[in-house]
């Protein structure tokens, strides 16, 4: 046999694995993208479930112009997302599931502190107790600019955007030092930086909202893309792999499978 044409041997080694999500904005979700992710992790069975902020909007306080015509309320929308989140818990019962706020979510708390800081503090007030977080045993980052560092990765909401896809994942590498996946910026996105410390990389990991909510924050064309990440962690933490995975037209493609609604 020609040793020149043999294959290198494949090591198999223990890896844990995540789907990232984010920026549902509910109740701006899209039902059919959030429904093909729901599909996937309920075949993917993963071990991790980020979900990288802004689940709930909170159109109604925030400082946008609203429409006043738009029927809803606080409660219904806090209603849909402790649905989403049992749903979520039944697809995925042995995962451990990571909820960040983000700054959509992080506006309820504000809004407290700006005009009833007195009721800070009250369970009833509690985001995380109105979600069922508890009972689904899902582990909340509350704060606006909140993080968690998984082996050599940081997960985050993020807090800052710029305009064109990848920038702001150039941005937050600068910021955090070390690779980082973030959501916020409604954009798929990535870019890598070698120096002699080694290689990092940093990734925006799109959105799952309607790409109508755009004409909410009074603009006409949203330059965003449906999407999530599926991440492979090596279970020393020595190394980890990124896939983004876009929607596009109802549809996911992973491998050889096609998911869609």
């Amino acid at each position: 046999m020609d040793k020149a044409r043999e294959q290198p041997p494949q090591i198999r080694l223990p890896y844990s694995t995540s789907v990232a999500i984010n920026d549902q904005h509910i109740p701006f979700q899209d039902r059919q993208a959030n429904a093909l992710v729901f599909a996937f992790i309920k075949d993917f069975k993963p071990n991790y479930v980020d979900i990288l902020g802004d689940l709930v909007d909170f159109w109604q306080i925030s400082k946008f112009l609203r429409d006043p015509s738009r029927r809803g309320s606080i409660q219904s929308d806090i209603d849909t997302a402790t649905e989403y989140l049992r749903e979520l818990r039944d697809l995925a019962p042995d995962a451990k599931i990571t909820l960040h706020f983000g700054n959509h979510m992080f506006r309820f708390r504000k809004y407290i502190w700006a005009n009833a800081g007195e009721l800070e503090g009250l369970r009833s007030l509690d985001l995380k107790w109105m979600l069922d977080c508890e009972k689904t045993k899902i582990r909340v980052v509350e704060e606006e600019d909140g993080y968690e560092i998984r082996g050599k990765l940081v997960l985050t909401h993020g807090t800052v955007v710029s305009q064109d896809s990848g920038m702001t994942a150039r941005r937050n590498l600068n910021k955090y030092g070390m690779s980082v996946m973030c959501g916020h910026t409604h954009r798929l996105g990535s870019t890598y930086k070698t120096d002699l410390r080694g290689t990092i990389g940093a990734w925006e990991n799109g959105c799952l909202c309607n790409l109508s909510l755009i004409k909410q924050w009074g603009n006409e064309l949203a330059n965003w893309q449906q999407g999530f990440s599926v991440i492979h962690f090596r279970d020393d933490h020595e190394r980890f792999q990124v896939q983004q995975l876009p929607i596009i037209k109802n549809k996911i493609l992973f491998g050889e499978h096609e998911f869609t609604i």
